[in-house]
């Protein structure tokens, strides 16, 4: 495999945009009068895959663009997960999530 297809979270997020095509659409519901008469919505169709991802809950196009490419990364994350065996080294990538040789993870909090 290729590391582009290999590694989908480090593909650099203006290279993964310039291979979709991005429309823009307007949105009803809860958000006020911008979103409902102002283009704010963004939908990106990865062009190679057929991956779609869209954007809606943001008042401005950018911040749409932005939270659309992410979830785009994340469905083609997605796509080539692989199981890996215990021998293997971790990824560069994943060994960065590393502190002190175990990955952090936050306490869980209750609900009273």
């Amino acid at each position: 495999m290729s590391p582009a297809r290999d590694r989908p979270a480090a593909l650099d997020p203006e290279r993964l945009a310039s291979g979709c095509e991005t429309r823009r659409a307007r949105r009803s519901g809860p958000g006020g009068q911008n979103r409902n008469r102002v283009e704010t919505a963004s939908v990106l169709v990865h062009r190679q895959s057929g991956n779609l991802a869209e954007a809606t809950g943001r008042r401005n196009q950018g911040e749409n663009l932005g939270a659309a490419l992410f979830r785009l990364l994340l469905n083609r994350a997605l796509e080539v997960r692989r199981p890996v065996g215990h021998d293997e080294p971790p990824t560069p990538l994943w060994a960065s999530r590393f502190r002190v040789g175990r990955i952090a993870v936050p306490p869980c909090r209750t609900q009273n």
